[in-house]
């Protein structure tokens, strides 16, 4: 029981210890071989992952762990009885592939532990999370000697379908192909997948490395010429990933929820509709997915379908949730999980009309409406689909079926642009901290205002203590010249805008 994929040398080997830390690891050594290995699960290993990364390091990598909830919920609409191989092309701690081996399990009891992990591939570019996800998953079966899981850590835009990669695998299915062997390891070819999932890296576009490389990619795959330089990380990895999957293959992502609304979008929802049938779209409108992100995220399951008529004919489900995902399929560890989750799934894909009840509100569209209702002189835009069908009130849908026809899109009769926009938000916005005048200590009040306390004569109504971000410095303004801000969805409650709950103010000023 040599397990050389999680033992083998890596960088965290290079690491030196001082002298006065010994004693200290040498007593969490001790602790640790207490453990029972059989009670550590995914969610454990996902703590540790998001525990021991530097939260800066976890923005700048865009690395964020799903709980096992909204995991289940994406393999249950991907993974069935018939599926044979499962790809993860950014598995982190390997939360995904975790639980997608115990849906394979759930469906062939039969299964073996050696040919289950030859199933399922995941792909990182970072030593820590993918040593994690080895151990996760050679701890579903710690009796096994033949313990190799297939997880490649590289880059995935160096990733290409069909090549090859060096790797302990004894290809106990028969099912994959070899291309040469050296020592242990054999060269094997990346199959394609009957299911990609899995949570994609949350980076910005300023952020992105490697543009030309990523561009060059989905050209060359999908024929794409150009694709808008605003996009983030996840659209080049969706866009890449679909390229690993078969026909009728399911792609199931937790992912941002900007290209719903968003410029950029467009070229992401054409890509979908182009290739994909939609199958669902779903915000949990109770929850946040990472408590470690700064973004909203839906789930999205789409279907591999080169067939044109097929796609337009789909029909596609916008899904808020309203409750915990708890509260509807269970606790993960439940004996009847995986067979709740399947029905909670199952009922959805399986709704063809605009349902709304205490659990969730589905709105549905054929495929076709969708591309047809923002194609505007055959040119496609933004469809704004996370304002029209996860965040509109129920009458904004019963106007939009009842009309019909009648309603046409205001840009087919004026032009429609954005104002000026001054390029200066850190001058014009500023965070009103008059409350914190109250706590300050008369010594502070005297040199921030120059007068103490009781002899200050000034109007707190009339004049605020404002922030600004730029300068780095309170500034004493007045507040005729400030209206609140509401600057992002994620100060809603749903629809909701509680005006004391913004955080920012806008200096407008019409008076020189």
């Amino acid at each position: 029981h040599d397990y050389e994929s999680i033992f083998k040398e890596t960088v965290l080997d290079e690491f030196t210890y001082p002298e006065k830390y010994l004693l200290e690891l040498r007593r969490n050594v001790k602790q640790i071989s207490h453990l029972q290995f059989y009670d550590l699960n995914s969610d454990i290993m996902g703590s540790i992952y998001n525990t021991l990364i530097e939260n800066q390091e976890q923005h700048d990598r865009g690395q964020h762990f799903t709980n096992t909830n909204e995991v289940d919920i994406v393999n249950a609409f991907c993974i069935n009885k018939e599926t044979k191989t499962v790809l993860d092309s950014g598995c982190g701690a390997g939360t995904f592939l975790v639980r997608a081996y115990a849906f394979m399990k759930h469906f062939n009891k039969k299964a073996k532990h050696i040919e289950l992990l030859e199933r399922l591939w995941g792909i990182d570019i970072a030593p820590f999370p993918v040593f994690l996800a080895s151990m996760n998953l050679s701890l579903l079966d710690i009796k096994e000697i033949d313990n190799y899981p297939a997880i490649i850590n590289k880059d995935f835009a160096d990733i290409k379908t069909k090549s090859y990669h060096d790797l302990i695998f004894h290809n106990h299915t028969t099912e994959f192909e070899i291309n040469k062997k050296n020592g242990k390891f054999s060269s094997v070819r990346i199959p394609q997948f009957d299911a990609c999932i899995g949570n994609p890296p949350y980076i910005r576009q300023e952020l992105v490395e490697r543009k030309d490389t990523w561009s060059s990619l989905v050209n060359s795959e999908h024929g794409l010429k150009r694709i808008n330089q605003q996009s983030d990380l996840y659209v080049y990895y969706l866009m890449h990933t679909a390229a690993f999957l078969k026909e009728a293959g399911r792609l199931g992502y937790v992912i941002s929820s900007s290209w719903l609304d968003v410029a950029f979008g467009a070229g992401l929802q054409k890509f979908l509709l182009d290739n994909f049938k939609i199958i669902a779209v779903i915000d949990n409108q109770k929850m946040r997915s990472f408590e470690t992100a700064s973004i909203n995220t839906v789930i999205l399951i789409l279907e591999k379908c080169s067939d044109h008529e097929e796609r337009q004919s789909n029909i596609v489900r916008f899904i808020r949730i309203y409750k915990d995902y708890k509260d509807l399929i269970g606790q993960s560890d439940s004996e009847n999980r995986f067979d709740t989750v399947s029905k909670f799934t199952s009922q959805l894909e399986k709704t063809n009309k605009t349902v709304k009840n205490n659990d969730y509100f589905v709105t549905v569209r054929i495929q076709k409406q969708l591309e047809e209702e923002s194609t505007t002189d055959g040119k496609y835009e933004n469809g704004n689909w996370g304002a029209k069908y996860l965040r509109s009130p129920e009458i904004y849908n019963r106007i939009i079926d009842k009309a019909g026809d009648k309603l046409i899109p205001l840009r087919n009769v004026v032009d429609v642009f954005y104002g000026i926009k001054s390029g200066a938000n850190d001058f014009f916005y500023v965070i009103d901290d008059t409350k914190e005048v109250k706590k300050l200590s008369d010594d502070e009040y005297k040199l921030q205002f120059g007068f103490d306390r009781s002899k200050h004569k000034i109007s707190w109504e009339k004049f605020g203590w404002y922030y600004s971000e730029l300068t780095k410095n309170h500034h004493l303004m007045e507040r005729a010249y400030f209206q609140p801000l509401f600057k992002s969805q994620k100060e809603a409650e749903n629809l909701e805008v509680n005006k004391k709950n913004l955080r920012y103010q806008v200096l407008i000023c019409n008076e020189s």
